[in-house]
């Protein structure tokens, strides 16, 4: 959406249900960053950029041994990396969470870690017994 200069916060849920049916996708601005398209590459930095702070958030409250990284935009790792880098360690808390390996890896190549990153995340972002 940054591609397309869409604020995604003013767009009306039957406008989000219109442009999931464009086919333009990820891979495809992907596609046009290497191609020398300025306008995608900064798309794709941007997205690299918010990565970065979101992982930095996550390596600050979990403090992982390593963080595995799956998804249509590790195929421009080459081109985000230093950015994702960047950004993360400009929000982690020391130098040694800064450098908290990132590794990119097939989604395919392990599917059981998603399911157990989800089970031992589940306790602590569920809901509380009201009854």
């Amino acid at each position: 959406m940054r591609y397309f200069g869409c604020d995604l916060s003013q767009l009306s849920p039957k406008h989000l249900k219109e442009l999931e049916r464009k086919s333009f996708t990820i891979l495809d601005l992907i596609a046009r960053a290497r191609s020398g398209d300025a306008k995608a590459l900064a798309a794709v930095q941007t997205t690299g950029k918010f990565l970065g702070l979101g992982l930095a958030t996550i390596v600050n409250i979990i403090n992982p041994d390593g963080v595995y990284l799956a998804g249509e935009i590790t195929n421009a790792w080459d081109l985000i990396e230093d950015t994702v880098r960047s950004a993360m360690a400009e929000r982690t808390l020391t130098d040694s969470a800064a450098q908290t390996p990132l590794r990119i890896t097939p989604a395919q190549e392990y599917p059981r870690l998603r399911g157990a990153g989800a089970l031992i995340a589940a306790p602590t972002f569920a809901a509380p017994r009201v009854a």
